[in-house]
């Protein structure tokens, strides 16, 4: 679907992600919820990512930042999430945005985890410079 009518499949995405309705028995504690709850969780987190990957290809930045912002508030250190949100800066004549963006994603890495962000980021980085 995605190769032969993106601009259907960006809408399918789309009508899966409405669906979502947050954790899985969020109020449940009991262990044997957890892998079923991760597992409705890493789905979501895939569609959103992937939606966010066609906004970009068929040209809406504005969707690819939202949809890149909630992988954020998911997980922070999501590194293409970063990087979605760069290219949409870029695509949206914003350069500077994204080199911003890189550098709240370099510290977090350092002071998260001690590392470097990935080759992508810095070739988006590079991209986001040539821009300005």
């Amino acid at each position: 679907l995605e190769t032969g009518q993106p601009a259907a499949a960006r809408e399918v995405w789309k009508d899966s992600l409405r669906l979502y309705r947050g954790p899985y028995l969020e109020d449940c504690p009991m262990e044997w919820v957890w892998p079923a709850r991760r597992h409705y969780e890493l789905k979501h987190e895939t569609f959103t990512e992937r939606l966010a990957e066609l906004c970009l290809e068929l040209g809406h930045p504005r969707e690819t930042l939202e949809l890149a912002g909630r992988l954020l508030e998911f997980e922070a250190s999501h590194q293409n999430a970063h990087r979605l949100t760069m290219e949409a800066y870029i695509a949206e004549g914003r350069p500077e945005e994204a080199v911003r963006q890189y550098e709240r994603v370099r510290i977090l890495l350092l002071n998260e985890f001690g590392s470097e962000p990935s080759i992508e980021l810095v070739r988006t980085l590079q991209k986001a410079k040539l821009g300005m």
